[in-house]
């Protein structure tokens, strides 16, 4: 019975494995999208977190739009926490399906005009 069992599995699963270097170049070939569309998600919730500052301070002593500047803080602090998630689980993800690329978060670079010399 179970030799059967056994069989049937395989036989189920083999079609799928023909596609296996196919999905994996489908899943590299959306990394870079993925990567792009995180980036700009947190972008976005830290421009949220920062117009919610904007707001605290311009609010001036005013109960009712220092509440409603609050909030807009706590809205981006929990968009950018969410988000920072998300990449966290995606990177998890990248390096156990062993993704290339996956596996290190590299800091944006940023090169500086000025030069020194010694």
């Amino acid at each position: 019975m179970r030799s059967y069992l056994f069989t049937g599995i395989i036989l189920t699963l083999s079609p799928f494995a023909a596609y296996a270097s196919q999905l994996n170049d489908i899943l590299t070939s959306l990394q870079g999208t993925t990567k792009k569309a995180l980036q700009l998600v947190m972008t976005i919730a830290l421009l949220v977190f920062v117009w919610g500052i904007v707001k605290l301070i311009a609010a001036a002593g005013n109960p009712q739009k220092i509440k409603e500047a609050k909030a807009i803080i706590l809205w981006g602090i929990i968009g950018v926490a969410v988000m920072g998630m998300i990449a966290g689980i995606v990177l998890f993800i990248q390096v156990y399906l062993g993704i290339p690329g996956g596996g290190s978060i590299t800091p944006p670079q940023f090169k500086s005009g000025m030069t020194t010399s010694a």
